[in-house]
Order: C-alpha cells, then sequence, then structure tokens
C-alpha cells in the first residue's frame, strides 16, 4: 500500500492531508481497533471539497469493520483501500456485507529465494 501512496503523490499530486493511513497492527493505532473511534478518526481527517484516500492495512483487527468500512465507500469523496490477512476476511457473512463494494486481489509473498533470483521460483520475467 506505501508503493501506492508514494505513486499517488509523486505521479498524481495527492497531497499528505488527502491520504488517511492506518496499520492496525502498530501498537500507535490500537485504540483504532474500536469502530467508533476508527470512524471519528478518519471523518475528522477528511477534506470535504477534495478526494481522500484512506488506506486500512489488516482491518480485521477493528471489531465490527464491515460497518466502518461500508460507511466511507459511500462518501463520493473517499477512494478506499483495505487490506486483511486473516480467513476471517474471506468468509460469507462479511462478502454478504461487502456485497458489491469490494475487488479481492490475491497476494502471494515472494521468498528471499525469489528475490534474489525470479528464475528460481519458476517466474517468467
Amino acid at each position: 500500500m506505501e508503493i501506492y501512496q508514494d505513486y499517488l503523490q509523486k505521479e498524481m499530486k495527492v497531497t499528505n492531508e488527502q491520504i488517511i493511513a492506518i496499520n492496525l497492527e502498530d501498537y500507535d493505532f490500537y485504540d483504532m481497533r474500536d469502530p467508533k473511534k476508527l470512524y471519528a478518526y478518519i471523518k475528522e481527517r477528511l477534506l470535504p471539497d477534495q478526494m481522500n484516500y484512506i488506506f486500512l492495512d489488516e482491518i480485521q483487527q477493528c471489531e465490527d469493520f464491515p460497518r466502518v468500512v461500508d460507511s466511507l465507500y459511500i462518501k463520493n469523496n473517499v477512494d478506499l483501500y483495505v487490506t486483511g490477512s486473516n480467513a476471517n476476511m474471506l468468509s460469507s457473512e462479511i462478502a454478504t456485507l461487502l456485497s458489491g463494494k469490494q475487488l479481492f486481489s490475491i497476494c502471494i509473498g515472494i521468498s528471499w529465494t525469489s528475490e534474489r533470483n525470479p528464475r528460481l521460483s519458476g517466474w517468467n520475467l
């Protein structure tokens, strides 16, 4: 997500104020696991007359996160990016709550061997 944030800033001229990035694994954001606090934190930082780019990493750490995501998704000035690494993220209940609002992308980590020599990983680069 940081690479895309850099792209937004460098190529699309998006300002720091337009980007809200929260990693819920970071203890600095521990209080944001409460959905009301997370939503209030984001809402007070939204710029009403500009597009806001919101990045929520490891969103499953927030209880009742689908309601927070849904509330942000319906705003016209919000571009929302959400990640999670938990089997609960793929549950049918969550898929129903987020129905029509998601673009799933499965990412597979790169091993040290793959990083050093892509040919050893079976990739055709």
